[in-house]
């Protein structure tokens, strides 16, 4: 659960640092001319990862966390 989160949080904070302007290289534009090439490859690799593991991941880890608290419940009982 608490991994879950993390991600979360830091999704949030790529998120509104602006990180997903810098996903433009994957058709080739730089988002400003200030920022070279390798600046914008770096932070838009970082937001995806991110947004992949928000996406993918998260909800896995919570299903997880769901079900073994479950059968840890269960078995408590038992």
């Amino acid at each position: 659960m608490r991994r879950a989160a993390v991600i979360a949080f830091l999704f949030l904070v790529a998120h509104l640092a602006g990180l997903s302007e810098y996903t433009s290289f994957l058709s080739g534009t730089v988002p400003s001319p200030d920022t070279g090439w390798k600046l914008t490859i770096f932070f838009g690799l970082i937001y995806l990862v991110l947004y992949f593991a928000f996406v993918l991941l998260a909800p896995i880890l919570l299903l997880a966390a769901l079900v073994q608290r479950c059968v840890q419940s269960f078995l408590n009982r038992r």
